[in-house]
């Protein structure tokens, strides 16, 4: 339906960022190969200079620059968003994450907080995106409860709910947790995972 939009206006900029999202979507986000990561980033890019004042466009290409792991244009795609509508709950969500992903825990912490409290009604994935800003920030208990808040956890989730434990010294829980993620993905690795979000530093914790 975005393709069609595009076709029937190719001057709708929202139809073309959403486009770019999409496919990043459809192709696993951040494990999306690099040429439609490349592609979506271009797309993305012409969105906004369509309509350099639509502050969606831009939360969606700093979305995509995100997984792409341009992590200054992600912030400079954010920051563009939120100046042009403080109340864009999304992009103060994500932004939160890519602040903490950067070092700057506490501060992303505030932020998607701040989106929850404009969006009291958000989608589960702000809780996904606090809880990580909550571990970066070393606050496991907190980023534990946090991960727990989804309606169906994942094995994604399981593992980092394991990682909390752990880092708590908890790891009878961390153990139960661990189980969990295995019987939803029994394959997974470390050398699987994909995520440019955040610096060696952060990843190390």
């Amino acid at each position: 339906l975005f393709q069609q939009a595009m076709e029937l206006d190719p001057d709708y900029a929202r139809a073309r960022a959403y486009r770019a999202f999409a496919d990043v979507v459809l192709h696993g986000y951040a494990d999306a190969p690099e040429k439609i990561l490349r592609d979506a980033v271009a797309l993305g890019q012409t969105a906004v200079e369509l309509d350099d004042d639509d502050g969606r466009c831009h939360w969606l290409l700093g979305m995509i620059c995100g997984y792409s792991g341009d992590l200054m244009n992600a912030e400079l795609h954010y920051e563009r968003a939120i100046s042009l509508n403080p109340n864009e709950a999304n992009a103060l969500a994500g932004s939160g994450l890519l602040l903490a992903g950067l070092g700057r825990a506490e501060e992303g912490i505030d932020r998607i907080r701040k989106g929850m409290r404009i969006n009291p009604y958000h989608p589960e994935w702000y809780w996904m995106d606090l809880a990580m800003a909550l571990y970066a920030a070393h606050r496991y208990e907190e980023a534990a409860d946090a991960f727990k808040r989804r309606k169906h956890v994942g094995y994604w989730t399981w593992w980092r709910i394991a990682a909390c434990y752990a880092q708590m010294g908890r790891m009878e829980e961390a153990a139960v947790a661990a189980d969990g993620a295995r019987k939803g993905n029994p394959d997974i690795s470390l050398s699987k995972i994909k995520l440019h979000l955040w610096s060696g530093a952060e990843a190390g914790h």
